[in-house]
């Protein structure tokens, strides 16, 4: 049998033992709290999804929090959230889908949870608040422009992996990280990107930033820094083997 409740604003479809976050109603707080179980006739049904897009364009939301028994979410889950502050994802995420956090102009902070392995397109495109990033060492790859438009991103941190990161420019090539100002770069692992001087994930870096190369580096690739005019500090480690042409141009 399929039954349906309502708690806390959000509506659920009951069935097959599990609940699935299905929509929601004029009555959904500020703060959403999904629970990793609802309670219904006397039985307890794990929530293990939330249906496509039921928070896009919700511009009353401030912050969300997921129960670990949420697996993974659909793409423009949060897509133009606007008052959105900050958001709590589940430990057991993959993948962090397209345009999941899209032009959330007010989100603070973002902790990625170690397990992700995938970041999506556009993701966190034009997340305009955040100012500090950490991306974890068991992501594999960047989609395409998924950090573009971090315009107060001041610290980013990639974690040290022996795995390269691949980083997906997007159209004209621009670099992922082009538009923010950041004043400290903590880079932990080899990064594959397209190779263009534009594409560079930290082209034309002009506000001074220090940045920091770890164990796990073994090549600076070409145009890495290309018009780094605010480049402060940059100690390079004996594990780096090669550094491509132009990576230090200008």
């Amino acid at each position: 049998d399929v039954q349906t409740t309502t708690v806390g604003g959000i509506e659920y479809i009951l069935s097959g033992g599990n609940a699935i976050a299905s929509g929601v109603t004029s009555a959904l707080s500020s703060v959403v709290n999904i629970p990793a179980s609802i309670s219904y006739g006397g039985k307890s049904y794990p929530v293990v999804s939330i249906a496509s897009s039921i928070f896009r364009g919700n511009t009353t939301i401030t912050s969300v929090s997921l129960p670990n028994s949420i697996g993974s979410f659909d793409s423009h889950m949060f897509d133009g959230c606007t008052s959105l502050t900050s958001v709590t994802l589940p430990s057991s995420l993959k993948e962090i889908p397209d345009y999941a956090f899209y032009g959330c102009t007010s989100l603070q902070s973002i902790s990625i949870p170690s397990s992700v392995t995938l970041i999506g397109e556009y993701a966190f495109y034009g997340c305009s608040a955040i100012t500090s990033l950490t991306i974890p060492a068991n992501v594999s790859k960047l989609g395409k422009l998924c950090f573009w438009n971090l315009s107060a991103l001041k610290e980013l941190t990639i974690e040290d992996s022996s795995e390269v990161l691949h980083l997906n420019n997007g159209y004209g090539y621009y670099g992922m990280f082009r538009n923010s100002p950041l004043s400290k770069l903590y880079l932990g692992r080899d990064l594959e990107y397209y190779d263009d001087y534009k594409a560079s994930p930290f082209y034309n870096q002009t506000a001074p930033i220090e940045v920091t190369i770890g164990p796990q580096v073994t090549e600076l690739g070409n145009y890495l820094f290309y018009s780094d005019t605010g480049l402060k500090s940059i100690t390079i480690p004996a594990n780096v083997q090669s550094i491509g042409e132009k990576a230090f141009y200008g």
